[in-house]
């Protein structure tokens, strides 16, 4: 009688073929939707029609709050003006950078309705609007106070600020959605 040992290895399960099609899925549309947004908004009419007057409300809205705190903050376009300091909000320092990240990776999710998709751009485009307004009077009010800092402030903390917390808004409605999906496939309501 011959014996063998004991096959104590375990099989490595493999990855769930659904889940790498629906991760392929998202990564391909979501790259497709970046790279057609960024065309478009890169355009000369998307600029002429919908950016510089964007722009133009978000300086008039950031003077408007300079002023409610006493700052001597006039507009000019898409400058915000002062006696001692200015800056002009250029395509960049919108914020519509990530908004269309929020939109593209929203449109590429696969959700489980409509109804979540739709309050996640709408109550994560009234976010990105606000940080970024907090953002442009913060920036000036660095200005005002320490001009040295304002580049570095504006480039290294501002901008990752924004980006960071579009993604953490993003992720945060992920892991709702997910819960829902549990919940009502439990038999739970959903809130």
């Amino acid at each position: 009688m011959q014996t063998r040992p004991a096959d104590t290895s375990t099989p490595t399960p493999s990855p769930s073929p659904g889940w790498d099609r629906a991760a392929i899925r998202f990564l391909l549309l979501f790259v497709v939707l970046v790279v057609v947004c960024g065309v478009i908004v890169r355009t000369e009419w998307a600029d002429r029609l919908f950016l510089r007057s964007y722009t133009g409300f978000i300086a008039s809205l950031s003077a408007g709050i300079l002023r409610t705190i006493g700052v001597n903050a006039t507009v000019a376009q898409t400058a915000i003006l002062s006696p001692t300091f200015s800056v002009e909000i250029r395509k960049g320092c919108d914020g519509l950078e990530a908004a269309l990240l929020l939109l593209c990776a929203t449109v590429a999710y696969p959700f489980s309705s409509l109804r979540t998709r739709l309050l996640a751009l709408v109550s994560g485009f009234l976010l990105i609007f606000v940080l970024n307004l907090v953002r442009v009077v913060g920036l000036f009010l660095v200005g005002l106070n320490w001009p040295g800092r304002v580049e570095f402030i504006h480039t290294y903390i501002a901008q990752f600020a924004i980006i960071t917390a579009t993604m953490i808004f993003w992720l945060f409605w992920i892991a709702r959605d997910r819960a829902a999906g549990r919940s009502t496939s439990a038999g739970a309501p959903v809130a």
